[in-house]
């Protein structure tokens, strides 16, 4: 399969957080040092019980697993969601778009912290 290049916006590339060259040091870190590396982007998110071991992996025939942050406790929409609503609640967060609208083609859909919020919590009382 040939691979294929898409040319990143200027727009976007002026405002990401990480570069081609920043990535390349990056990556070659994970490669050299995992637990270290992930060790220090682990601490990125908040944690309702703090991980002690960044991993733990066995690639043994018939024993193959790999379990990361394996006995830390975290909560995802809190990460995702609500540690960002004190400064963000009615900025803009995430688009989706559904396809197979009988009319109209796909719609984009978006909402903001505060509304995923409101959803996450919905979902939760009916889940």
């Amino acid at each position: 399969m040939p691979e294929m290049l898409f040319k990143v916006p200027g727009s976007w590339s002026a405002s990401a957080h990480v570069d081609d060259t920043k990535y390349r040091e990056m990556y070659a870190k994970s490669v050299r040092d995992p637990e270290g590396f992930w060790g220090e982007h682990g601490k990125r998110i908040d944690w309702i019980r703090p991980y002690t071991r960044v991993k733990r992996t066995s690639f043994a025939p018939g024993n193959v697993s790999i379990e990361w942050f394996g006995d830390g406790t975290t909560n995802v929409s809190l990460n995702c969601i609500d540690r960002h609503l004190a400064k963000r609640a009615d900025q803009r967060r995430s688009d989706r778009e559904t396809q197979g609208q009988p009319v109209g083609g796909p719609q984009v859909h978006g909402a903001h912290y505060h509304g995923l919020r409101i959803m996450t919590a919905a979902f939760g009382l009916t889940a």
